[in-house]
């Protein structure tokens, strides 16, 4: 994991773009860094319960990868 400010990338594994779809599906909007990175880009106006809410959202998609 790395970041500055409200960037974050989170280097994987695996390919990214299979875990993306299925951050997506479960209602996680995030954007490929290259072919093994997540990119987490939230509005400056992001609530603490949005970014509990997605940080469960990844955590349920990243054990099932």
């Amino acid at each position: 994991v790395r970041g500055m400010g409200f960037i974050i990338g989170i280097e994987l594994l695996d390919e990214a773009k299979p875990i993306i779809a299925r951050l997506l599906d479960a209602g996680l909007v995030v954007i490929p860094s290259g072919t093994h990175t997540l990119r987490l880009l939230p509005a400056y106006t992001t609530t603490a319960s949005e970014i509990d809410e997605a940080l469960s959202i990844l955590r349920k998609v990243l054990a099932r990868a």
